[in-house]
C-alpha cells in the first residue's frame, strides 16, 4: 500500500463528499445521496427503493427482483480478496492514518486506530 496514493485518493474522495453534502450549490446538494457499499449490503431492498425514490422514479420490477434475491453473500461474492479482515494490520493502519478525515466524514469505524470523534468533525 502506497501512503502517497492512498492519501491522495482519500482526499479526493473527501473533497467529493464535502462538496456534495456541504459546499456545493443548493441545487446540487439536494441532488446528492451518499451511499456506502455497507449500506447496500445490509439491506439491498430498502436501499434500492430509497435510491429510486430519491431520483423520483419507481424502481423497475426487474431491479426489485434483483434486490429481493440479493443477499449479503451474493453481493460479496468475488470480493474475497478485498475483505478487510484479510488485510494485515499494517495495511489497515496505513489506510486509517492516511484516510482519517474521509473515514470520519463517512461515519465509518476505525479498526486499528483508537479514535473517537463526533459527526460534526468534518
Amino acid at each position: 500500500v502506497s501512503t502517497q496514493s492512498t492519501g491522495e485518493w482519500c482526499m479526493r474522495e473527501l473533497d467529493n463528499v464535502v462538496y456534495g453534502t456541504r459546499t456545493g450549490p443548493d441545487w446540487f446538494r439536494d441532488s446528492y445521496r451518499l451511499m456506502t457499499f455497507s449500506d447496500l449490503v445490509s439491506d439491498p431492498v430498502a436501499v434500492t427503493r430509497e435510491l429510486y425514490e430519491f431520483i423520483g422514479q419507481e424502481a423497475p420490477s426487474s431491479v426489485m427482483t434483483w434486490a429481493h434475491s440479493a443477499t449479503r453473500v451474493d453481493l460479496l461474492r468475488g470480493t474475497e480478496n478485498y475483505e478487510p479482515m484479510r488485510w494485515n494490520s499494517s495495511h489497515e493502519r496505513i489506510v486509517e492514518e492516511e484516510c482519517k478525515p474521509l473515514i470520519i466524514k463517512m461515519g465509518l469505524q476505525f479498526r486499528q486506530l483508537d479514535i473517537q470523534y463526533s459527526e460534526s468533525y468534518y
